[in-house]
């Protein structure tokens, strides 16, 4: 149960401080007193300082405690899939400027309209991340295991929404805009009719180089992390 403990207790002090951080009235105080730039430097250094002990934590703590389900083939399969969806949403949200991003906000250069990956949510890079860590969710039944990479989900959606509603609340005129013409929940804005899929706005190149590191990491994964039979 420690090993469990000490997972989750990291996962709230980096989560906890990461969005305690950016509250309109934390930041507000900070950015005046320190400026943007120190800011967010200060804010990353929390961000390494508490996540960087979560891994470790739970690089000691793999595959312990008690086991929640059976992992079947059609589980792994299914895992397998999710990762490399994940793979390819990350990799298409860092090829595609973000208006919602820490690069934005520091040049001052929004866009008020989605392209690419961002029309499908505009928290791509979270929703790649969730894929990623719901896979591992499934392949790995052990309660460590559950907890650490659950983490990443609840922590993506508390964290979208946490931004959303700064950037409703204090942001640009161009990010609201952003913010109403797409959605956070995936396919949602699409539905709604406000969003198309827009095929021809995705990086060729980045599918291709998502597809390969996904195959990379798969083929070494149990000689450096263990899973699949390692």
């Amino acid at each position: 149960m420690v090993p469990f403990l000490k997972i989750v207790g990291w996962w709230m002090l980096f989560g906890g401080s990461h969005i305690a951080g950016s509250s309109r009235v934390v930041r507000s105080a900070l950015v005046n007193k320190l400026g943007l730039k120190a800011f967010k430097a200060l804010y990353c250094a929390v961000a390494y300082a508490t996540f960087i002990p979560l891994c470790i934590a739970y690089a000691h703590a793999r595959h312990l405690g008690p086991s929640l389900f059976e992992p079947t083939a059609g589980l792994q399969l299914a895992a397998q899939l999710l990762v490399l969806a994940g793979f390819i949403g990350l990799v298409q949200s860092q090829l595609t400027p973000n208006p919602m991003s820490t690069v934005a906000e520091l040049s001052g250069r929004y866009r008020n309209q989605p392209t690419g990956v961002q029309r499908i949510t505009r928290h791509p890079m979270n929703f790649s991340f969730g894929l990623i860590a719901l896979g591992h969710v499934l392949a790995n039944p052990f309660l460590t295991d559950a907890a650490f990479w659950s983490g990443f989900i609840v922590y993506g959606v508390l964290s979208a929404k946490h931004q959303d509603d700064r950037i409703r609340e204090t942001g640009p005129e161009a990010a609201r805009e952003f913010l109403a013409a797409t959605s956070a929940v995936p396919f949602a804005a699409m539905l709604r009719g406000k969003q198309s899929l827009g095929l021809g706005e995705y990086h060729r190149g980045g599918l291709v180089a998502a597809t390969v590191a996904c195959a990379v990491v798969r083929a070494f994964h149990s000689s450096i992390f263990g899973g699949f039979g390692g």
